[in-house]
């Protein structure tokens, strides 16, 4: 009994953690769905995600007390990096909204704002933050592998967090959604690590879905032909693969103790 105890005590932090998703999650779908007003689907998601983001601030301060960094950026940024993310939000941003109307270029501001800031507060800033401040104790041979370990469970809580879509989207958009989400997942927590600040993974969330719902429309179509299957599927391991990619390739060059600092002071 001892051992198992202090075996708890040791990952306290850690438990606390998925705790805190558990709870997220039972409240997300026990309290706020089946009270949902069913407004309207941009009325809908706007005070689903203000739920969420006031139940995580409230979880994290009465669980895990979890710091999270803002800091601003851009003016950090070396100038090489501030040309390629300037030619970036051109690309995805100002180009996408020719020829589009106000409301429609409003409501994709919208759901890049509302899907961003709740989701990688929760899972970059809470978790992934979380991990690399308590997974201190592993057999890992260095600090980067624990990193990368680090990145690895927090996206794949990520994405896994998204089997409850099945009910909505069906089993083969779910499945390509947890694929994808993992990926990018990799992608926003390897800009978290990079930037010391959580204001990277929410541009780069909030252009995704901006990008998204301009291109598709707030509700997209998601039914695919059988014949179209395999390469549905194809397509979404590449976007995950690019993902990682890109991912990889910003934490290699990144300095991550500063974050790793100050997550442990």
């Amino acid at each position: 009994m001892n051992k198992i105890l202090q075996h708890i005590s040791k990952h306290e932090g850690i438990i606390r953690i998925l705790l805190l998703l558990l709870i997220d999650e039972l409240l997300e779908n026990f309290a706020f769905i089946p009270l949902n007003p069913h407004i309207g689907f941009l009325i809908d998601n706007i005070l689903f995600k203000v739920f969420s983001l006031t139940s995580i601030l409230l979880l994290n301060f009465l669980i895990l007390k979890q710091r999270v960094y803002f800091k601003p950026i851009f003016l950090k940024i070396k100038l090489k990096n501030k040309i390629t993310f300037t030619i970036l939000f051109i690309i995805l941003f100002f180009m996408p909204i020719m020829e589009q109307s106000s409301t429609k270029i409003l409501e994709a501001i919208t759901i890049g704002l509302i899907a961003a800031i709740p989701e990688e507060y929760l899972y970059r800033g809470i978790v992934l933050g979380g991990f690399l401040k308590y997974l201190k104790s592993t057999k890992l041979r260095s600090e980067k592998s624990r990193i990368i370990f680090c990145l690895v469970a927090s996206s794949l809580l990520f994405s896994l967090i998204h089997i409850s879509n099945v009910i909505f989207d069906g089993t083969l958009n779910t499945f390509c959604q947890i694929i994808q989400t993992f990926g990018f997942g990799l992608l926003a927590g390897s800009f978290y690590i990079a930037y010391s600040s959580l204001l990277a993974p929410i541009a780069l969330h909030f252009l995704l879905d901006f990008e998204l719902t301009i291109s598709n429309g707030l509700e997209q179509n998601t039914q695919v032909a059988a014949s179209d299957i395999p390469s549905y599927i194809l397509t979404s391991f590449i976007i995950a693969i690019f993902y990682i990619i890109i991912g990889i390739s910003v934490l290699h060059r990144a300095n991550y103790h500063k974050l790793l600092t100050k997550i442990n002071s």
